[in-house]
């Protein structure tokens, strides 16, 4: 387990020696994914090597509103997190979509929460995400709890989409309703 790197210079160029593309807590989406290719350019303090974000790593932003977590997928070569982030490589007896899920579950969010610090810009400190026990089943068993994570996200994503079509159904009716009944009877 790694954290952020500090940056001298907040953009940069790709064509300046010592660039590196760097994820910030601001290039998170509210639905935890990254736009890789999106990101910008930093010059860091130090090599940025010990930064380095490899696929697969599981990030946490530590100074966000809540405990969240997001494997990373798509990684461009040379991509670093700056600021504050737990960058945590897993072992080959931890599936990093397991790991993404126990730090992300609720029991866990709020043990963490438990060990947020400041008042101004509260944030989780590194100390706290290196203590933290974690169960770690047989990797078949992480493997099914993932795959039940991941049916019910679709699940999710799908019941909104259902919502959001029906709301445009009843909108799209009630509208037509509306101007036939407007429209002069002969």
């Amino acid at each position: 387990m790694r954290g952020g790197q500090v940056a001298k210079a907040i953009s940069a160029s790709p064509e300046i020696p010592g660039a590196w593309r760097a994820l910030q807590a601001g290039d998170l989406s509210p639905d935890g994914s990254v736009r890789w290719a999106a990101l910008r350019w930093v010059i860091p303090t130090g090599s940025g090597e010990r930064s380095v974000i490899q696929e697969g790593d599981v990030l946490v932003p530590l100074r966000s509103a809540r405990v969240s977590s997001l494997v990373a997928r798509g990684v461009p070569s040379g991509t670093i997190a700056v600021g504050h982030w737990a960058i945590i490589t897993p072992s080959a007896q931890v599936l990093s979509d397991y790991l993404a899920w126990y730090l992300a579950h609720p029991v866990t969010e709020r043990l963490l929460g438990s060990q947020v610090v400041g008042s101004n810009l509260p944030f989780v400190p590194l100390s706290a995400i290196r203590e933290l026990e974690i169960e770690v089943p047989a990797l078949a068993v992480q493997e099914r709890i993932v795959r039940v994570q991941a049916l019910h996200r679709r699940q999710q994503e799908l019941e909104q989409q259902i919502t959001q079509v029906r709301e445009r159904y009843v909108n799209a009716i009630t509208q037509a309703a509306l101007e036939r009944a407007a429209q002069p009877k002969h």
